[in-house]
Formats: structure tokens, C-alpha cells, sequence
């Protein structure tokens, strides 16, 4: 290990300066980041960006100086303060950032601590005939893979569990589903991958093969431009959502708003419930289009104020399957389910059904569908008080519509919805 005290003012400055200028590749690169392509690929909600290469091959250079990698993560620090004040011209919020780099740097200071421990670079020629320092190599980088996803999962779990006041069993059960849940995806191969790349990388400078060095940057980064392609992609994806809601907003404004309600009643449940990110976002959109059926439906039944005939509520309860028919070109096969089975009509399956046949995802979204439709004032109707709704949907556990246990949880964040619902009636 170097002694700190030969460290001059060139290599305690410089390592400030590099942190700042990391954070400022960070935010540019952030843009190509590979992040969550609607769930299609990504299993976790974390992002690897272009920078994550540059922060694995310090953790490389600093591995006997891990001093300089803490006056690093100092200057990542600066680069968020300097950022907000002078580029966005705004405060932001510091401790958000702190939390940020802690993310980041925490994983990078457990690789110092393990290169340190396991390797020594000091016969560079030969470590590419060394299997031993392969395979060490591997399992050091499969650690850091590990160890960094967790952290991430954990900040992001500890989070929640503050603000949605869950006791400490529930935390960690939630905790321990979202690290066995899709552990290994394909954010953590790229992630691999570049770490990988960085290690050959350092190889190749400590034995002053720089030609190696560049063409290893130039597969890195085209690795990250192939993913943005992909990622520009799934835009398309988005805006074809958007566009599917904007055409419902034209048919029946009400639907839509009542859709948007829905969605967010049905995030916060599962997010308390303790769903995996990439669940939680397929409930959030199979809630947003489960009623797009509706536009089958004449306006006139849909807003209609007196009582409906037999064979307009008749209309009215094929719009699950509608919607499902509607979403399938777009939509997985669990989505669509979501969708299709919200509502329990006989005529879905042409049987009598209960919650007990319809996926978690579904029961999640009827009981935010009928609190919503409760709620909220309609054509044929005034609104009701959070309490009278409650009241209202026990009726439905006797009927076996409602999940009971997902009914309890879902009464547990009732400060959450109340000031959703304030806020959106101001």
C-alpha cells in the first residue's frame, strides 16, 4: 500500500477535479444510460451509464490509495452543488445528491478494498497466462455486481419503508423478495462486461499498450450506442402509449382522468405491497389502459345520468375484454391479463369468478378501480367521503370481488390517497 504522506498537492487536487468532472460526464452521458425499456429487458431500476466505465477503471487506479478516491467522491459531491447553482439554476435537493454518490461510491470503495486484497499488479507481463488471477478476477467483479445491486436495492427499499411507515418484519421482507426477485438481469451483464473491459483496459496501460487501450474505449462506447438505438426504440413504444390515452382523453375526458386516478391509486398499492419495480410498472400500465374498451362504448351510455337498460350495462361489461383485445398488439400477456380480469363479469369467463382466479395484478387494480369509481363524482352520482367508500367496498369482501388482504394493506396507506385526492380536486 502507498504511504499517503508521499501523496503531493497535484494528486489531492486532481483527484477533487476528477470527481467533478465525473459528475459533469454523468449528467451529460445520462442520456445514454441503459435504464428501464419499459420492462421488456431490465429487471431492476437502477441505470449504467457510459461514466460507469470511467468509475470501475478509478476504483482500478486507486486501488493502493483509496484516499484519493474519498477526495474523489468529494468532488463528485462539488460537481452536483456546482451543477445545480450555475447549469440548472436551481437548489436541488443536497441530500438527494449525497445519496447518489453514496450509491455510486460505496460499491467503489468495496472493489478498491477487494483489487487491494486479491491482486497484485506488479508482474503485469503475466497475468494473462495467470488463470488464478482470472478467476479472481471474475469473482472480485461478481462481488462488486452483487454488492452494488444490493446497496441500490436497499437505499431504494429504506426509502420507502420511511415514508410508507412500514414496521421493520414487513421492510425486510421486502427487502430480502426484491434481491431474490430477478437478480441477475441484463443490466447487471452490461455492468459485468464493462467491468471486465475496464480490467483489461488497466492491463493494457500499466504495460503501456496504448493502440489496446483505445480500441478497448471504442467497444465500450459502442456498446452504450448500440443500447441507446435500442433505448430510442422503446421511445416509439412510450409515444404509442400516449397516443392511445390521448385518443380516449378526445372520446371521454372522464375515462381518462378516472384511468390516471386509477394508475396511481394502483402504483402506491403495489409499491406497499412490496411488488419488484418491473411488477409495480406493469400494473401502472395495464392501469392506465384498462378501460380503453370504453371506446367502444357510445358516449352517450358512458355519461349517462338515469339508470342503465339491461342491454347498455350489458355493452358496458364487455369492455375488459375490449380493452384486452385493443391492448394485445403492445401489451405482454400478463398486462393484458391485468387488464382483462380487473372487473369479475361472469361474461369474461363465461362462469362466476372470484379475486381468488385473477392474478395480484388484477385485484390490485379493482380495488383502485372501485375506490376511484366511489370516489369520484359521475354522471349518475356525487362523490363520496373516503369512509362511506370503504364502507361501500366491504360489501364487495362478501362477495369475494375484493382481496382481503390486499384491502387491509391498501387501507394502511390512506394518508396517501387523501392528499392525492385533495390535490386533485383543488
Amino acid at each position: 500500500m502507498s504511504n499517503y504522506f508521499d501523496l503531493n498537492y497535484f494528486d489531492l487536487i486532481g483527484s477533487i477535479l476528477i470527481g467533478f468532472i465525473l459528475y459533469v460526464l454523468t449528467i451529460w452521458t445520462y442520456k445514454y444510460g441503459i435504464k428501464n425499456f419499459q420492462n421488456k429487458v431490465i429487471k431492476e431500476d437502477y441505470f449504467v451509464t457510459p461514466t460507469d466505465f470511467l468509475f470501475i477503471l478509478l476504483s482500478l487506479f486507486y486501488y493502493d490509495k483509496l484516499f484519493l478516491l474519498v477526495l474523489t467522491f468529494l468532488g463528485f459531491n462539488l460537481g452536483g452543488i456546482f451543477y445545480s447553482y450555475f447549469i440548472k439554476r436551481k437548489i436541488t435537493d443536497f441530500i438527494f445528491i449525497f445519496l447518489n454518490s453514496i450509491t455510486i461510491f460505496t460499491p467503489l470503495f468495496f472493489l478498491s478494498f477487494l483489487i487491494s486484497l486479491f491482486f497484485d499488479f506488479n508482474d503485469v507481463l503475466n497475468i494473462k497466462n495467470n488463470w488464478v488471477y482470472v478467476l479472481k478476477m471474475l469473482l472480485v467483479f461478481m462481488g462488486y455486481i452483487i454488492f452494488n445491486k444490493t446497496l441500490t436495492i436497499f437505499i431504494k427499499e429504506l426509502f420507502n419503508f420511511l415514508v410508507n411507515r412500514r414496521s421493520f418484519i414487513e421492510f425486510l421482507g421486502v427487502l430480502i423478495k426484491r434481491i431474490s426477485d430477478n437478480f441477475l438481469g441484463y443490466l447487471e451483464l452490461i455492468l459485468f462486461s464493462q467491468a471486465i473491459l475496464a480490467f483489461i483496459f488497466f492491463i493494457f496501460f500499466l504495460q503501456k499498450n496504448y493502440f489496446n487501450c483505445l480500441i478497448i474505449l471504442l467497444i465500450v462506447f459502442l456498446i452504450y450506442y448500440i443500447d441507446k438505438i435500442l433505448f430510442d426504440l422503446y421511445l416509439v413504444y412510450d409515444r404509442t402509449i400516449e397516443m392511445i390515452l390521448k385518443i380516449l382523453e378526445e372520446y371521454d375526458f372522464n375515462t381518462l382522468e378516472h384511468s390516471k386516478r386509477v394508475a396511481f391509486i394502483a402504483k402506491e398499492l403495489a409499491i406497499y405491497v412490496g411488488l419488484s419495480h418491473e411488477e409495480i410498472s406493469s400494473i401502472e400500465l395495464a392501469a392506465k389502459l384498462h378501460d380503453i374498451g370504453k371506446l367502444d362504448v357510445p358516449s352517450f351510455i358512458l355519461n349517462k345520468k338515469s339508470r342503465l337498460t339491461n342491454f347498455e350495462y350489458k355493452l358496458i361489461t364487455f369492455h375488459p375484454i375490449i380493452s384486452a383485445q385493443i391492448g394485445q398488439v403492445i401489451l405482454s400477456k400478463e398486462e393484458l391479463d391485468f387488464i382483462k380480469y380487473h372487473h369479475l363479469y361472469p361474461n369474461i369467463e363465461n362462469r362466476k369468478i372470484t379475486y381468488k382466479d385473477v392474478p395480484l395484478g388484477a385485484r390490485i387494480i379493482t380495488i383502485a378501480d372501485i375506490y376511484d369509481a366511489l370516489r369520484s363524482k359521475r354522471s349518475y352520482k356525487q362523490t363520496l367521503s373516503h369512509e362511506e367508500v370503504i364502507k361501500e367496498m366491504t360489501k364487495d369482501l362478501l362477495k369475494d370481488v375484493v382481496d382481503p388482504h390486499l384491502f387491509i394493506k391498501f387501507t394502511k396507506i390512506y394518508d396517501k390517497i387523501k392528499n392525492f385526492y385533495e390535490t386533485t380536486e383543488n
